[in-house]
């Protein structure tokens, strides 16, 4: 069965936004305002070219469940949720982060788009001794490959399985992309499969002499710092939402970003803001911190956590619980 989860983006006093998860792949959007009067208004969009038809009863009833507790938490007198089902017709883009204003532009989904290499990102989100479980991400935070390595005595061996058939170009990206997640004086040959259902696609081998000096250009790691760098100080306590302070050694153990997590489920989900982008370089050791924070206040089986800077996403990480134990 899969697995339906609300990733909150945005919570105030007056409502909140959360993404809307199948299998930790993204399906819609759900707000949810309340106002004076005892009112509750809201949208559910759901997109049908991600959300199969067969999965869209369970994702409402699970919507309709969190709308009803939402309703009795804040006392609603009425409730009025709209639901569309559709692909996403407009979309606004923000300008880079690097001009000085932020400015709103629309963007017909049927305009002919620029080409553009992929962009892929590893996440690590397992770790137990000499062994590594990672998952693979496209620029559409969708997850489609997950791999599991092992290094031993200068090599790492193992196998990537991919969701949906690969080309010989996405083949190529996401082991450079695994490859440069490792040190290079400490490992001389990679032997990983590349596999899709029961098939064996490629066997890719390398050796230290063939090894990239650098990352392809077009993925991104999750790099990170040792987690003794870090601390988390839990500020406020509001039930089923805690507040984090996150600070940092090496900057002077100045508070670097605060995260936000909600407990209701046995899997968390939650939100780190950093103040400097550079921060989110280190989620893994942050996790891992926050995690052992939390460990304090109940039993749970993993966190997904939305990484953001500016009130804008820019990454996600997925941790499960074995981790950090």
């Amino acid at each position: 069965m899969k697995r339906i989860e609300l990733r909150p983006d945005l919570r105030t006093a007056g409502g909140e936004v959360n993404d809307i998860l199948v299998d930790g792949r993204y399906a819609g959007t759900m707000t949810l305002v309340y106002r004076e009067g005892g009112r509750l208004t809201g949208s559910v969009q759901l997109d049908r070219d991600v959300l199969r038809a067969r999965d869209k009863r369970r994702v409402l009833e699970h919507v309709n469940d969190y709308v009803q507790s939402f309703v009795l938490a804040v006392g609603a007198a009425s409730c009025e949720v709209f639901v569309t089902y559709s692909p996403f017709d407009q979309f606004i883009v923000m300008a880079d982060e690097e001009d000085e204003e932020l400015v709103g532009t629309w963007k017909d989904a049927d305009d002919e788009p620029e080409w553009q290499e992929a962009e892929y990102e590893l996440v690590l989100v397992g770790k137990k001794r000499n062994r590594l479980h990672y998952h693979v991400y496209d620029d559409r935070r969708r997850w489609i490959a997950e791999a599991h390595l092992r290094a031993d005595d200068g090599k790492v061996t193992g196998s990537v399985r991919w969701r949906s058939l690969p080309d010989d170009d996405e083949i190529e990206l996401v082991t450079e992309l695994i490859v440069s997640d490792f040190d290079e004086d400490s490992v001389d040959e990679f032997l990983i499969d590349h596999r899709h259902e029961d098939e064996l696609l490629e066997t890719v081998e390398l050796t230290h002499e063939e090894v990239p000096e650098t990352k392809t250009s077009h993925g991104k790691k999750t790099g990170m710092r040792g987690e003794a760098n870090f601390a988390a100080k839990l500020i406020r306590d509001d039930g089923d939402t805690l507040t984090y302070e996150i600070r940092s050694k090496a900057d002077g153990n100045r508070t670097i970003g605060t995260a936000t997590v909600d407990i209701r489920e046995r899997r968390l989900t939650g939100f780190i803001d950093f103040r400097e982008r550079r921060h989110a370089d280190d989620a893994g050791a942050i996790a891992a911190v926050l995690m052992r924070e939390l460990d304090k206040e109940k039993e749970y089986d993993g966190l997904n956590l939305s990484l953001m800077y500016r009130n804008r996403l820019i990454d996600e990480f997925i941790v499960e619980n074995e981790t950090v134990h």
